[in-house]
């Protein structure tokens, strides 16, 4: 997975899957946040976003979001957790 990153402009919320079956590089639903500098972790089927920078405010995010495969209709897929 890439997730989010800077790309020179503005902080992106994209997010990107490499499927090794020759399919390539596919596009997964956006993170509900734009972060650079953040970690992710793809475990038990789910990609959980935490941390990072959205470029806005002068401290670092203290946000996490999951993909929940199965949701990609509402809230994009992304669900906020504490």
């Amino acid at each position: 997975y890439v997730c989010g990153g800077w790309d020179g402009k503005s902080f992106l919320d994209s997010v990107e899957c490499f499927q090794p079956t020759g399919e390539g590089w596919k596009e997964a639903p956006s993170m509900l946040t734009a972060r650079s500098y953040g970690a992710v972790v793809a475990a038990g089927g789910r990609l959980v976003a935490c941390g990072g920078w959205d470029g806005v405010s002068s401290r670092r995010l203290d946000t996490v979001e999951e993909l929940v495969p199965g949701l990609e209709g509402a809230g994009r897929g992304w669900v906020q957790r504490n």
